[in-house]
């Protein structure tokens, strides 16, 4: 392997370094959910929340970047939800230095191993406590082992030493070898080429040298370079990505390496984090590269088309033009015409050759005789007589009386007509298309290109939130779980507690940050508190809405009662703000160059981004009016956040779409 080759699958050195990683993160983890994007590539959703990536034959690394998930899994994808949600992660191990990870789940009482394969065409198995094949992701017999269900899993036999294990003595094999030193150590140790010369080129022996010539002081100092191979497993806080002048990713690496001193380095906290970097820009990127390509293709034959069918369109009105200016000139010199059919087919039947009946025609006009003006020559094969006035040339059948041939031509008239009607459809069909390809192209370009890590959400993003106009965090429950969170955490004494005059609402606080809220803030509270109630989802305009002090809630029921969760007492005077109107405004703004979907009280949103719009209580239900705010935000918001608002998935906005239908303003 070249130094200078790009990475495209994770070394046996790069699963030891990032296995290490993972057992301090997921470890007792439980499975939410699990995920197919590609034939390869599975995330499996944990809990705390994480989410592992799995590409058989490449790669294994947590993520921060947000992927789409398809609608319906695959069948395997399925098979491994069954048996595996809600597992626990109870250990993962690489199988003796080899590109092979097993990760043990425990679920539903039983112990299960999965087993992740890194090298060629890659490969996932689902095995029991007995090492017994359940599921594979690939089916296959193969010389050493078959992938089979009901089989014995087999490990496929080892390529070589085990690199932190390996012997001195072991090492003095090298010399039994043929060929050079890099092939040799390659082949005697579970190492890429890369890591080979690197050794090397830390002993200074040539790599090239044949590996027969060894002397015992040159083994010596490789098998010390192997044994601080080893020692660097242990020290992964200079993990980095290697770059080329272009800038181009070229190798992600758990510590750095001599072999790349010349090269710019990109240094991660952590090596997952290197990792996920580099596979994931590197993924998406081909993936990218790829997929524009094809909507490229696609989008050339529809411009082929719309270019073929513009042509045909012109073409078809020069024949209309043509037809009926035939037709209009024919319906015009019927007797003449008419006659010079009548004598060609007189003079046929009296004998006469082709040749001597356009002959006699020619003379007769030499003579100028009016009724040959318009002939111009005779196609027998055909039957056809060809026919000139003015500058318009036509042919008329033999066959065919004068007044059938004009029909003939207006019906051809009318005919293209038709066609153009139809075509013109089709070129409208066929414009949509090829500008949905036009933006596709450009979706995928500045899209793929630019994977979107995931954000950090705020503790308030649980609850129903905006921020006033002022500047003050106001947050609602969503149920009654929350509504007791809400009151019981994360209310302070001095922080107004607001709620809609109607059972079925939310709880809402203002918190007052050591300011006393103005009028502005209380109403754009008490706005929220009416939309989030059950009185968006019966179709009411407005509501009356109160606020209360925190010392004026109580769990505490009266003697003989009980309060549910979600549910207090509240004692003390109400102070009501009448006929709050029920609207919700949604729009987006940018936030540390990550995009955020804001929503609540219209002058709230109005006072943090222009990029907004206002809905009421109505009869669209709210996926298709989250799909239809996203379209209409992407036309509002600035051409650099276009991109990201299309990108953002329904249910980012659907959070802030109240229960039942609404509609746009």
């Amino acid at each position: 392997m070249s130094s200078l080759k790009i990475k495209t699958v994770m070394t046996s050195i790069d699963l030891t370094a990032i296995l290490k990683e993972l057992k301090n993160t997921i470890l007792g983890s439980r499975i939410d959910n699990i995920y197919q994007t590609t034939p390869f590539l599975f995330l499996f959703k944990l809990r705390p929340k994480t989410t592992l990536v799995i590409e058989a034959g490449k790669r294994i690394h947590l993520t921060q970047y947000v992927t789409k998930f398809p609608h319906s899994p695959p069948f395997f994808c399925r098979l491994l939800r069954k048996i595996l949600r809600r597992g626990i992660v109870q250990d993962i191990q690489i199988e003796e230095f080899e590109r092979i990870v097993s990760i043990k789940i425990r679920s539903k009482g039983i112990l299960y191993k999965l087993i992740i394969e890194i090298f060629g065409r890659g490969n996932i198995i689902l095995i029991d406590e007995n090492d017994k094949i359940i599921h594979a992701l690939s089916y296959r017999r193969m010389r050493d082992r078959d992938i089979l269900r009901g089989e014995s899993f087999k490990l496929p036999p080892p390529r070589g030493f085990n690199p932190l294990k390996v012997t001195q003595i072991q090492l003095m094999s090298l010399r039994d070898t043929k060929g050079t030193v890099i092939k040799s150590l390659t082949n005697l140790l579970s190492i890429d080429g890369l890591f080979a010369e690197e050794i090397l080129l830390k002993t200074g022996i040539n790599k090239k040298k044949p590996s027969k010539t060894l002397t015992n002081d040159e083994i010596n100092h490789i098998y010390i370079e192997v044994s601080n191979l080893a020692l660097s497993l242990n020290n992964t806080t200079q993990s980095n990505i290697v770059i080329d002048k272009t800038g181009t990713f070229i190798n992600v690496l758990p510590f750095p390496l001599s072999i790349y001193n010349s090269h710019k380095m990109q240094i991660y906290p952590s090596f997952n984090e290197a990792v996920d970097e580099y596979f994931t820009k590197l993924f998406i990127g081909t993936k990218g590269e790829d997929t524009s390509n094809k909507v490229t293709q696609r989008m050339d034959g529809q411009i082929r088309i719309l270019n073929q069918q513009r042509a045909r369109l012109i073409e078809l009105r020069k024949n209309i033009d043509k037809n009926q200016q035939i037709g209009d000139l024919v319906y015009s010199h019927t007797t003449s015409l008419q006659k010079i059919i009548q004598d060609i087919i007189n003079e046929r039947e009296r004998g006469k050759t082709w040749d001597e009946i356009a002959s006699s025609f020619i003379d007769k006009r030499i003579k100028e005789d009016p009724t040959t003006y318009f002939f111009d020559s005779i196609n027998s094969q055909r039957g056809v007589v060809k026919i000139k006035i003015g500058k318009i040339h036509f042919e008329l059948s033999l066959r065919k009386s004068v007044y059938e041939s004009a029909s003939s031509f207006y019906n051809q008239v009318k005919a293209a007509k038709g066609k153009i009607k139809g075509l013109k459809r089709a070129i409208v069909i066929t414009e949509k298309q090829t500008k949905a390809y036009e933006q596709m192209k450009i979706q995928v370009e500045s899209q793929l290109l630019k994977p979107v890590k995931a954000r950090k959400r705020f503790w308030f993003e649980k609850f129903h939130w905006v921020h006033s106009s002022e500047g003050l965090l106001i947050v609602g429950g969503r149920d009654a779980t929350s509504n007791e969170i809400l009151v019981k955490k994360h209310t302070t004494p001095n922080d107004l507690i607001l709620h809609a005059d109607i059972v079925g609402a939310p709880f809402v606080i203002i918190k007052v940050d050591g300011k006393l809220p103005s009028e502005t803030s209380i109403f754009e509270a008490a706005q929220l508190a009416a939309a989030y109630s059950r009185a968006w989802r019966e179709g009411f305009t407005s509501l009356d809405v109160y606020w209360i002090n925190q010392d004026q809630v109580s769990k505490k029921a009266p003697s003989g009662e009980y309060l549910s969760k979600g549910m207090f007492m509240i004692r003390g005077q109400k102070n009501y703000i009448r006929n709050v109107p029920l609207q919700v405004s949604i729009g987006v703004l940018e936030k540390d160059d990550q995009l955020m979907i804001i929503g609540g009280s219209v002058s709230a949103i109005a006072s943090q981004t222009p990029c907004m719009l206002s809905i009421v209580p109505g009869r669209t239900t709210s996926g298709k009016l989250a799909k239809e705010i996203r379209y209409k935000l992407s036309k509002k918001a600035p051409i650099t956040l276009r991109e990201k608002i299309l990108k953002t998935s329904i249910e980012e906005i659907q959070r802030f779409i109240p229960a039942g239908k609404s509609e746009r303003l």
